[in-house]
């Protein structure tokens, strides 16, 4: 749980900045085609940076893919992880429930003659339980 928390932060993160690159990436694009038009006029050679900058819009494309992949691929971590939870939940309310009527069934009762048989049967029906409360204090 803690690793899909820290993964959305940092797409968080990473997704927080991609607008502002964007738009710087856009204004290079743009920056080139003003170089590009004053080329020919001003012996400049803008052919690195042309090539450079070709390339921005497919990568971004790319990026866009790849980060909504990533989101996905959390959301699916997240909802696996909670189907997971859920049934454990279901799980440990089955055992309890178990817990409880063997409990019902095995506790002590209220001694009515304070006799030796019945004194004797009390101290035996609370070693049964022992390893009860210990299977329970297990889970």
């Amino acid at each position: 749980m803690e690793d899909i928390a820290i993964a959305q932060k940092n797409w968080r993160e990473i997704d927080r900045h991609r607008d502002p690159m964007r738009k710087k990436s856009s204004g290079l694009y743009d920056l080139r085609r003003i170089l590009s038009s004053y080329e020919s006029s001003r012996n400049v050679d803008a052919s690195n940076l042309c090539s450079k900058t070709s390339s921005l819009e497919p990568r971004w494309t790319t990026f866009d893919d790849q980060m909504e992949a990533f989101n996905e691929m959390v959301e699916f971590q997240k909802e696996s992880l909670k189907v997971r939870l859920e049934e454990q939940v279901v799980e440990h309310n089955q055992a309890l429930g178990n817990f409880t009527e063997r409990w019902r069934a095995l506790k002590p009762t209220e001694i009515q003659h304070w006799d030796a048989k019945n004194v004797n049967r009390v101290f035996d029906e609370i070693e049964e339980s022992k390893p009860l409360c210990r299977a329970v204090a297990s889970m």
